[in-house]
């Protein structure tokens, strides 16, 4: 605590003129017949000169403690407040009547007691008036604010201006109430923030709010038996003060404050912290209610799109990357899959997110409390929330999400709305496929088979010859075209050094320079044809490079290719390649994208390759003029892949490519 200086009022009344000082000293003497007078003010036993007659550094100005245990000192005290007293004495002056000055100094100390006082309590008044506006301003900006992650900022900021704290923090409890799950912090820099590390769970004091949401003020939190310490790097604390947030009963956090920086918290400060900790309840409850009604109007929204789907498409290979994206966005969770029956199992069709490789294709059983379980074990999640697919009370699928934090009702309610939809799209999907099956011939089905490998191979051929081509002709652009040019721009340039200044100089640089415009285009059309870094380093290179001409063009472009092997076949390779040079293409000239990404994943014999951008998007079963998208569906077949395109008006486009890899 900050030591407070001499000749001061008592409390924390430094804003306010000091109402008693030397001068009111000085007639206090006169009247009693003193030749020197000090008041001393005694606070819990702690006594300090408040001021003295003559004033410090005039001259015969007394020593305040000498003077009040002085031999024969007139001295008289009174009650200021609780635990303060006001101790005035004097030096009697030569020749002045005794008791007379015993009662005026008596009779002045009561005043001056009384006086101190008044103006304590008047300086109390004025700080709780300002520390009131002080409150008014922290709500209403709490109240501006719509998002929840400058709202937890503001309410710390607040609260460490308002009650004078070093530090502030507010912890938000996680879905079960008995963790912390986000610490924001005010008061401790980016430094100190790296060097502590990982944010606190709830542990020690900050766990006892979690365990009993009342308040907790401590003058010195080591004295507290059940405080943990601190990590390393984290700076010393002394005070502590800590009030839960809530409303309604419902808690959603704590607010912390620590090391008050005029002395320890009281009770004021816990009243206040309280009336903060209300109206941050409030925000919070305002901004979680907006948040709630804009993931209602996305969730209908969504829902709609599903309907419209279900309603309108028999592919039920269509529909389900549509409905995996929009639950898995809706719901927060990390991966969601769709299941159908198959053969008495549940077969895992289509999955969107972090475990989506890991669940498509995998079988479980077809009893939903097993299917869950052996989920929960396998993935290592927590949360799985397992929603039946039924028709006429049969069940002939699964929807199901997977995810770390366990899911609210909305969620299960999307995941509920979804299944029905799905159901009704899977019988007719199944309806349609029974009497498609009925109407093929086995005949008909080998013969068309033969047909189509035969078709594969010839086109395969056809492909390799194509690339073939495509190599000796770059190599010749290069090698031939491209020196004859850089040649020709060698005579130019020594050419225009013999011809002196004029036109005809003049029209030799422009010559020089269109030939140096030609040789830049030949050698990127020997790119463009067959680059390089595809033969010489292999395909994780070369697609490199076609990224960075496309961050060239002022696109942001991602990419992770720990999916790609060296040891892919080069017909793979080729075709991958293709498929990366055709997207990235389309997304430079059509979609209008900020970002693109170019991610490769391997696992379990199986790679896919997904080319993703954030533009404008369109309806993939609209015709199209862009040609290349027919020519990297069959490039994708003819190595036994398939090539999907998930776009949609708004939405952004990806292309995603899945490959079956042979040892």
């Amino acid at each position: 605590m900050d030591a407070q200086p001499p000749h001061r009022i008592v409390g924390d009344a430094t804003a306010r003129r000091d109402p008693v000082d030397a001068g009111l000293l000085a007639l206090v003497a006169g009247a009693a017949g003193l030749g020197a007078i000090a008041l001393v003010v005694d606070r819990a036993g702690e006594r300090r000169p408040h001021a003295t007659w003559p004033a410090p550094g005039d001259e015969g100005a007394p020593d305040a403690e000498a003077l009040l245990g002085a031999p024969g000192a007139i001295r008289a005290e009174d009650t200021v407040e609780d635990g303060v007293v006001a101790i005035l004495a004097g030096r009697l002056a030569a020749g002045e009547p005794r008791r007379r000055a015993e009662r005026c100094v008596a009779l002045m100390a009561r005043l001056i007691a009384s006086e101190l006082g008044l103006h304590a309590a008047r300086t109390r008044a004025e700080e709780a008036n300002a520390r009131t506006g002080r409150l008014v301003e922290a709500g209403l900006a709490l109240a501006s604010q719509p998002q929840l992650d400058d709202l937890l900022t503001s309410i710390v900021e607040a609260a460490r201006e308002v009650l004078g704290a070093r530090y502030a923090a507010i912890g938000v409890l996680d879905a079960t109430g008995t963790e912390l799950m986000e610490f924001v912090t005010s008061g401790l820099t980016d430094e100190q923030k790296l060097a502590i590390g990982d944010l606190p769970r709830g542990g020690g004091l900050l766990g006892v709010l979690i365990r009993d949401a009342r308040p907790l003020r401590l003058e010195r939190m080591t004295d507290d038996p059940r405080r943990v310490g601190f990590p390393p790097n984290h700076p010393p604390m002394t005070s502590f003060l800590g009030v839960p947030i809530a409303l309604r009963g419902e808690v959603f956090g704590n607010l912390y404050l620590t090391d008050k920086m005029d002395g320890p918290f009281t009770a004021d400060d816990e009243s206040v912290a309280l009336t903060l900790a209300a109206q941050a309840a409030v925000a919070v409850d305002n901004v979680r209610r907006w948040e709630r009604e804009r993931r209602r109007v996305d969730e209908l929204e969504s829902v709609g799109e599903v309907a419209r789907a279900a309603l309108g498409v028999l592919d039920i290979d269509a529909l389900l990357p549509l409905v995996a994206r929009r639950a898995r966005r809706l719901t927060g969770a990390d991966t969601v899959g769709v299941a159908v029956v198959e053969d008495g199992a549940l077969l895992f069709r289509h999955a969107h997110g972090v475990d989506a490789l890991g669940l498509e294709g995998d079988e479980g059983p077809a009893e939903l409390g097993a299917l869950e379980e052996r989920l929960r074990v396998a993935l290592g999640a927590p949360a799985v929330e397992v929603c039946a697919l039924e028709v006429a009370g049969e069940l002939v699928g699964a929807l199901v999400a997977v995810g770390w934090t366990p899911f609210d009702e909305s969620a299960r309610r999307v995941l509920a709305t979804f299944s029905s939809q799905v159901a009704i799209a899977l019988a007719n999907a199944r309806a349609v496929a029974a009497e498609r099956e009925l109407m093929r011939e086995v005949a008909r089905r080998e013969a068309a088979v033969a047909a189509e490998r035969a078709e594969a191979e010839g086109l395969r051929r056809a492909v390799r010859a194509q690339e073939a081509e495509r190599a000796r002709v770059a190599r010749e652009l290069h090698d031939e075209a491209g020196q004859a040019l850089t040649a020709l721009a060698v005579h130019l340039r020594a050419l225009e050094s013999e011809v002196p200044d004029g036109p005809l100089r003049e029209r030799i640089a422009g010559l020089r320079s269109s030939v140096g415009a030609a040789t830049a285009n030949v050698r990127e059309l020997a790119v463009r044809l067959r680059p390089a870094a595809l033969d010489e380093h292999g395909l994780a290179e070369a697609i490199e490079e076609q990224a960075a001409r496309l961050r060239q063009s002022g696109i942001a472009v991602d990419v992770d290719l720990r999916g790609i092997d060296a040891s892919l076949p080069d017909d793979v390779q080729t075709v991958l390649f293709r498929v990366v040079q055709e997207a990235l293409t389309n997304t430079a000239r059509h979609s209008g994208a900020r970002s693109a990404s170019i991610v490769a994943g391997a696992r379990g014999g199986r790679l896919r390759l997904v080319v993703e951008d954030d533009g404008d998007g369109f309806d993939p079963a609209t015709p199209t003029s862009r040609l290349g998208l027919v020519g990297i569906h069959e490039r994708v077949g003819l190595i036994g892949g398939r090539l999907r395109i998930e776009s949609s008006p708004g939405g952004g486009t990806a292309v995603v490519v899945d490959v079956e890899l042979h040892e």
